[in-house]
């Protein structure tokens, strides 16, 4: 696997970290596979994303890290603790003091190479609190228990406002192929490469909703980052493609993929070994997009067609083929239709059926001049 510079920290990190979020109500032997083949994989040292340091979690999480604990770059949260089970943001110093000191406390971690501010998410908090923050942990950064700084962010305007204040080395924010559409996020990014402070991007696959099977998708600001999104997604990506669209944004050091068990980490990492040209992009680009009104989302409101027309696989067929460099694929599954956009009689009822305004009989008008019947 590549290895790339964690911004001034000094450290090289392998380009696919771990992230251990959607790790907590597995059991032992699924976190220790998990972490174990992530460090293996990266070949040197692998970013680790602790997000959960409470008790329950880190009597799985201690074990299956002491092994590679060497090979592993930790980032530990500062501002995260736990109620009932649940994951919560912490304010108060002391509490937050607590749960860090739960993890660097075992004897088989020792310390954090990072130390993240957790989800810092208005410039009033900012203000506010992580001086606070920062304060606190000067003590930890003296005996060398917190090694680095960073802080965790959904929202452009905070994770520029710490690029600039030069007091953090890592700065983690969701980065896929939705943010591109928030404003900020490109200069974020480019801010990250000029001032040499490391993007550990989170939310590739933006919290899993880039990966479903929906066409048409709503991501929260925690998946795209600084606000949230209507998208339209033609063709369902693969975890590499994401992957590769990631790591050619500047400024971003690792990738830090949520994954459940070993084969997510793998449909992850497969990624490293892939053909250039399997692995591209390039296609999201076109295939991923915010959604407009009028763009049909393949919905099936429009049914039942008097004509007997799939309204939903005609339209989506044409856009895959219009997207595509080589569309036969698509002639060929057109040509198998049993009714083709040409038999439609523009009665106009799937139109008025549409809550996207969608005008369906032009577009199987589209689809039978491209497919030519």
């Amino acid at each position: 696997m590549q290895t790339r510079r964690l911004g001034r920290t000094g450290l090289t990190v392998a380009e696919i970290g771990l992230g251990t979020e959607y790790l907590l109500d597995s059991p032992a032997e699924v976190v220790a596979d998990v972490v174990q083949t992530a460090v293996r994989a990266a070949h040197s040292a692998c970013y680790i994303d602790l997000l959960y340091n409470h008790d329950a979690f880190l009597e799985r999480f201690v074990p299956a890290v002491a092994p590679v604990r060497e090979q592993a770059i930790l980032g530990v949260h500062w501002g995260c603790g736990e109620t009932g089970g649940r994951l919560v943001n912490v304010r108060d110093q002391k509490v937050c003091r607590r749960f860090f000191d739960n993890v660097i406390a075992c004897p088989e971690i020792g310390y954090a190479d990072v130390a993240l501010l957790m989800m810092v998410d208005s410039l009033v908090e900012y203000r506010d609190w992580v001086p606070q923050a920062l304060d606190a942990l000067s003590d930890y950064r003296r005996r060398g228990l917190a090694r680095h700084l960073g802080i965790s962010t959904h929202v452009p305007e905070v994770g520029m406002a710490a690029v600039e204040s030069g007091d953090f080395d890592v700065i983690m924010y969701p980065v896929n192929v939705s943010t591109r559409f928030v404003p900020g996020t490109d200069s974020l990014y480019r801010a990250c490469a000029e001032h040499d402070v490391a993007l550990v991007a989170m939310k590739p696959y933006g919290g899993g909703r880039l990966l479903s099977r929906n066409t048409a998708l709503s991501l929260h600001m925690v998946q795209s980052g600084g606000e949230s999104l209507s998208m339209k997604k033609v063709a369902t990506p693969k975890p590499m493609q994401l992957i590769d669209y990631v790591l050619a944004q500047p400024g971003v050091s690792t990738v830090v993929p949520g994954v459940r068990s070993t084969k997510h980490l793998g449909d992850a990492l497969a990624y490293v070994d892939a053909p250039a040209a399997k692995r591209s992009h390039a296609v999201l680009l076109e295939t991923i997009r915010p959604h407009a009104d009028g763009e049909c989302v393949y919905c099936n409101h429009c049914q039942p067609c008097r004509a007997g027309i799939d309204i939903a696989k005609v339209t989506r067929l044409y856009e895959q083929a219009i997207a595509a460099q080589n569309p036969n694929r698509q002639r060929r599954a057109y040509e198998r239709l049993d009714t083709p956009g040409s038999a439609c009689i523009e009665c106009g009822d799937c139109a008025s059926r549409c809550p996207y305004h969608v005008d369906a009989p032009e577009n199987m008008r589209a689809a039978a001049s491209f497919f030519g019947s």
